[in-house]
């Protein structure tokens, strides 16, 4: 004898004839849940990009100031070669990439040579301030500028940053840091 399937057939062409297999609810539920899930991701996102894209724009400020500082110094010795300092240094320093980055300490600290970069603009603060050039402050300037270039030439800084922007201060700052960089040239006494 046959077994009859005739009740059970019944049953499964009514549920697979319904047509919310699904009901509407679930999938407003589950809409709702990966809508939030990603705005919650887009936010993560956009905060770690906003960061990184701040730190980025930071560090290039504050290279582009120590380069100048660093030319500063250069042309400050150049120009006074085989004499003593006559003109003090209080106007050949900027400072104001390093107090913008006060204002955001957090992401300051992020970048990577920051300490090394810190030190210099420590030398070039001390320069700045000696109003009366003193005996030791042709040597101290002297410092600031073999440990700008000791510094770069170890990769203690950002190197390619640094050469990218010497691009537009001139040629001739340029091909000294690529001196450097490549070890064809070494850092000024």
């Amino acid at each position: 004898m046959n077994p009859d399937y005739t009740r059970q057939l019944e049953r499964l062409i009514v549920v697979l004839s319904n047509r919310e297999l699904i009901p509407t609810w679930m999938i407003s539920l589950v809409g709702v849940l990966i809508g939030a899930l990603l705005t919650l991701l887009l936010g993560i996102w956009k905060e770690r990009y906003e960061t990184k894209r701040r730190k980025h724009r930071l560090e290039r400020a504050i290279c582009v100031e120590l380069l100048f500082n660093h030319l500063s110094a250069l042309a400050i010795l150049e120009i006074h070669s085989g004499s003593h300092l006559t003109k003090p240094f209080a106007e050949a320093f900027t400072f104001e990439a390093l107090e913008a980055a006060k204002f955001h300490g957090d992401i300051m600290y992020e970048i990577p040579h920051f300490p090394v970069m810190r030190i210099l603009y420590r030398l070039y603060e001390i320069l700045s301030r000696l109003r009366d050039p003193e005996p030791q402050t042709e040597a101290l300037a002297k410092n600031a500028v073999k440990l700008f270039e000791t510094d770069f030439a170890k990769g203690k800084l950002n190197q390619q940053l640094f050469i990218a922007l010497a691009e537009d201060l001139g040629p001739t700052l340029k091909s000294r840091l690529v001196s450097l960089m490549n070890g064809t040239a070494e850092p000024q006494q």
